[in-house]
């Protein structure tokens, strides 16, 4: 008898166990599977959502003056030298090679400014960009939707002692309170924030901007990539990665990658 012919033998003689042992190997490996699937889509997802919240990429303009603190960072909020980031700049971003990536791009400009008397640093806006940067905002009151409304953060609402609904003086112009922004732990707390365009028609500053910050998607492309990109189209600009946010979330996908493997061998 062939070595094949015993084997054929000794299946038949076992068929419930050989079709268990089958069954299971098949079970597990689809199990295997849908698992490996699962978990590939959720950390798209939640690697999308991440990059989502909040800047991975700063841009300031290249300069010595370095006049203001925007978040441990030093920022030009008085005077720019002779390097300057313009409205334009922004345009530029939105035609690197990874475009696609490119999740969301708020201008700001920064400026030193008299509000009801004291001296304060005022924060020209997109809102609908800034509100889509930091999804963390609550706001008492509105968002400002008009030329003449500002949102002001808590730290400075204090001091200012204002309402949603009072009106407040920033260079001589009156402004009405729309909203006050909850407290974020953060430099926002202390700003007095208005619409870009009519910060810079306040200011003087024409289509200047102090910084402009980019949520970029970097999932599938490596956030040194975007920065080069954005940096060959602002060659003017000193174009940076956020490292602690980067690593932060990096951090989260690396449990969540960690999690999934567990699961599946206990699964299996």
């Amino acid at each position: 008898m062939k070595l094949y012919q015993i084997g054929l033998k000794n299946l038949n003689r076992r068929k419930l166990r050989a079709s268990l042992i089958t069954a299971g190997l098949a079970l597990a490996v689809a199990i295997e599977v849908a698992l490996t699937g699962m978990t590939k889509s959720l950390e798209v997802d939640f690697s999308r959502k991440l990059d989502e919240y909040g800047a991975n990429i700063l841009i300031l303009p290249k300069t010595n003056e370095l006049s203001l603190d925007y978040g441990g960072l030093p920022v030009t909020g008085v005077s720019f030298g002779s390097q300057k980031l313009t409205m334009p700049d922004v345009d530029k971003i939105k035609q690197i090679r990874n475009s696609e990536n490119v999740s969301t791009i708020a201008p700001q400009l920064l400026q030193a400014a008299d509000v009801n008397g004291q001296k304060a640093i005022v924060s020209g806006i997109d809102f609908k960009s800034e509100l889509r940067l930091k999804r963390w905002w609550k706001v008492s009151g509105t968002v400002p939707g008009q030329p003449d409304e500002v949102l002001i953060g808590s730290s400075a609402a204090r001091v200012f002692n204002v309402h949603p609904g009072q009106i407040i003086s920033i260079d001589k112009s009156n402004f009405r309170v729309a909203g006050l922004l909850s407290e974020t732990g953060s430099q926002d707390d202390k700003l007095v924030f208005l619409s870009l365009p009519v910060a810079q028609k306040l200011f003087g500053k024409g289509n200047d901007l102090s910084l402009i910050e980019v949520t970029a998607l970097c999932y599938n492309c490596p956030i040194d990539e975007m920065v080069n990109q954005i940096q060959q189209k602002l060659p003017n600009a000193n174009v940076s990665a956020l490292r602690q946010q980067i690593e932060s979330r990096m951090d989260v996908m690396h449990r969540l990658r960690h999690f999934s493997v567990i699961l599946s061998t206990a699964v299996v």
